[in-house]
């Protein structure tokens, strides 16, 4: 399996963690430590 095969079911942040569910049932998570710009950035639509 490639980067190209996955798909990104939803997308969320909470004040401390960065979370992306998979379309096969997969949940990857991690503290938004490890990116600071991304746990200081301000909500843009």
């Amino acid at each position: 399996m490639s980067f190209s095969d996955l798909k990104v079911k939803r997308i969320e942040t909470t004040a401390d963690t960065f979370t992306v569910e998979l379309m096969d049932g997969r949940v990857l998570s991690v503290p938004l430590a490890y990116y600071p710009t991304l746990r200081h950035a301000t909500v843009w639509f």
